[in-house]
C-alpha cells in the first residue's frame, strides 16, 4: 500500500470516528420525539445551510456529480444541473409562501405521510405515502453504502473482501451515530463533512486544471467527447426530461428538505436556504468543470477509481495530497448523504408517533427505533451480497433512476397540497391512483432492471408520475370547490 493510500485510509478512519463520537456527545439532546427527529427546532441559519449543502448531493444531482455519466451524455448534464439549481431556488420560494400562509404549519411537512393526512384526513392514504417513501430513502441508503463499498475497494486493491469490509463500515457507522445522536447527530456531522466536500472539490479544480495544462496521454481506444451525448438518442431523451422534472419539482416532495426547515428558527429558514444553495452552486461547478475536462481529453468515467488512477499517474502532490483529501472527501459526501437517508427512513416510519407524540413515551418509540435500524442493517447487508454476486455495475445506475421514479410519485401530490389544492373531492382515486402509479413504474422499470435497458426504467418514472397527476386532477379540488 502506498503512502496516498495510506494517508487516505488514516484521515478516513478519523473523520469516520469522529462522526460516531459526535453521535454520542448529541445524544442528550435525542432523548424525545422532538429532539430525535427534529433536533429540538433550534437549527441557526448556518446550521441549516451546512446541513443543506452537504445533503444536497442525495438529490437529482447525485448521479451527475459523481461524473459517472458525463462523457455519455454530454451537455445534457450541464442542463440538468441548471434545472436542479432552479429547482433549489423554487424550493425557497415555495417555503416563504408556506411560512406567509398562517393555515399551513411546517410541521406538517416533516413527512410526506403527515401533510396528505393532515390534509386529507385518509390514513390508508398517509400510511401508502410513508411506504413509498420508506422504499424510494431505503433504495437512496443503498446507493450510498455501495459507493462507499467501491470507494474502500478503490483504496484497497487486492485486499480480499475489500467491498464487504467497506459496506459493513459505512453502514455500521452512519446507523450507530443515527440511533445514538438523531437528526442533532447528522447536522452536526455534516458540518464537518461539509468541511471535508469542499476540499475535495478544490482538489478536483486543481487536477482538472492540471489536466488541461499537461494532458496524459487517453487510453487507445478512449471516446472521443460528443457535445450531444454518446448515448442512444431515446436514452438521453427520457434521461433528459425525467432530470428536468426531477430537479423543478423535487425539492417539494424531498422529505429531509422539509424536515431541516421544520428543524429551523423561523427567522434562520430562508437565510440558511439561500446560504445552502451557494455552496451547492459551488460543488455543481466544481463537478462539472471536472467532468468536462475528462470527457474533452477523452478519458472515460466508469467510477471514482479513474479519477483516483489519474491522480496516481501524476505523482508528486497529486498522489501524496491531493489523493487522500478527494477519497476523504468523497467518504463525507457519501455519510452525509447516508445519514439524511437513514433518518428519513426512520423518521416516516414513526410519523404517526411524532405528530400524537404526547401520546406516545419515548422509551416505547426508543426501543422501535433501535429494532428497525437492525432490521434496516440486516437488510441492505443481504441485498449488498446479492448484488455481488448475481449482479452487475449496471445496476447501481438503474437504482438511483429507479429511486428518482418513486420520488416523482409523491411530487403531484405535495405540489398540490402545498400550494392550495387541499379540498378532497375523491380520496379513493387519491390512494389508487398513487398505489397505480407505482405499479405501472414497477412493471414498465423492472424489465428494463434486469434486462440492463435504462430507457425502460426512465419511462416507468415518467408514466407512473403521470397516472399520480392524473389522480391528483381528479381527487383534489380548490378550497371552497366542491
Amino acid at each position: 500500500m502506498n503512502s496516498g493510500t495510506t494517508l487516505a485510509i488514516v484521515l478516513t478512519t478519523l473523520s469516520l470516528s469522529y462522526f460516531l463520537y459526535i453521535g454520542v456527545r448529541s445524544a442528550p439532546q435525542a432523548r424525545s420525539l422532538v429532539g430525535f427527529f427534529l433536533a429540538n427546532r433550534t437549527l441557526t441559519d448556518r446550521a441549516l445551510g451546512h446541513t443543506v449543502a452537504a445533503a444536497g448531493l442525495s438529490n437529482a444531482a447525485v448521479g451527475l456529480a459523481y461524473l459517472l455519466i458525463f462523457p455519455s451524455f454530454g451537455f445534457w448534464t450541464l442542463i440538468a444541473l441548471a434545472a436542479n439549481a432552479l429547482g433549489q431556488i423554487l424550493f425557497i420560494r415555495l417555503v416563504a409562501t408556506v411560512m406567509e400562509r398562517h393555515s399551513y404549519d411546517l410541521a406538517d411537512f416533516t413527512t410526506v405521510g403527515n401533510l396528505l393526512l393532515k390534509a386529507t384526513s385518509s390514513r390508508r392514504l398517509s400510511w401508502l405515502a410513508d411506504a413509498v417513501t420508506i422504499t424510494a430513502f431505503t433504495a437512496a441508503l443503498l446507493a450510498e453504502f455501495v459507493i462507499g463499498a467501491q470507494l474502500f475497494s478503490a483504496a484497497m486493491p487486492g485486499v480480499p473482501f475489500s467491498e464487504y469490509i467497506g459496506f459493513a463500515i459505512v453502514a455500521a457507522i452512519v446507523i450507530s451515530y443515527i440511533v445514538t445522536g438523531g437528526f442533532v447527530a447528522t447536522v452536526e456531522s455534516d458540518s464537518w463533512q461539509l468541511r471535508l466536500i469542499v476540499a475535495a472539490c478544490l482538489s478536483l479544480v486543481l487536477l482538472g486544471i492540471a489536466f488541461l495544462a499537461f494532458p496524459q496521454s487517453p487510453p487507445t481506444e478512449a471516446p472521443s467527447f460528443v457535445p450531444g451525448g454518446a448515448a442512444p438518442n431515446l436514452t438521453i431523451a427520457l434521461w433528459a426530461v425525467n432530470t428536468v422534472f426531477l430537479s423543478l419539482l423535487f425539492p417539494i416532495g424531498q422529505l429531509t428538505s422539509w424536515q431541516r426547515v421544520a428543524a429551523t428558527k423561523p427567522g434562520a429558514r430562508i437565510k440558511g436556504l439561500w446560504r445552502g444553495f451557494w455552496l451547492l452552486l459551488f460543488f455543481y461547478s466544481a463537478f462539472s468543470f471536472t467532468g468536462y475536462v475528462f470527457a474533452r481529453q477523452g478519458r472515460p468515467v466508469s467510477s471514482w477509481a479513474d479519477v483516483f488512477q489519474v491522480m496516481l499517474d501524476y505523482g508528486g502532490i497529486f498522489h501524496q495530497f491531493l489523493y487522500p483529501v478527494l477519497f476523504v472527501g468523497l467518504v463525507a459526501a457519501m455519510i452525509s448523504t447516508a445519514d439524511s437517508n437513514a433518518v428519513a427512513v426512520i423518521y416516516s416510519r414513526f410519523s404517526t408517533a411524532v405528530g400524537d407524540h404526547k401520546e406516545v413515551t419515548w422509551s416505547f418509540v426508543q426501543r422501535k427505533i433501535y429494532i428497525a435500524c437492525v432490521v434496516l442493517f440486516a437488510f441492505l447487508l443481504a441485498f449488498f451480497v446479492i448484488y455481488k454476486e448475481f449482479g452487475n455495475p449496471q445496476w447501481f445506475l438503474q437504482i438511483i433512476f429507479a429511486l428518482f421514479g418513486f420520488y416523482l410519485l409523491l411530487v403531484p401530490l405535495v405540489a398540490s397540497v402545498v400550494l392550495g389544492r387541499s379540498r378532497v373531492r375523491s380520496e379513493r382515486a387519491l390512494f389508487y391512483g398513487l398505489l397505480t402509479g407505482a405499479l405501472i413504474l414497477l412493471a414498465i422499470g423492472l424489465p428494463g432492471f434486469f434486462s440492463n435497458s435504462l430507457s425502460f426504467i426512465l419511462a416507468g418514472n415518467l408514466a407512473g408520475m403521470s397516472i399520480t397527476g392524473i389522480s391528483v386532477a381528479y381527487g383534489l379540488g380548490r378550497r371552497g370547490v366542491t
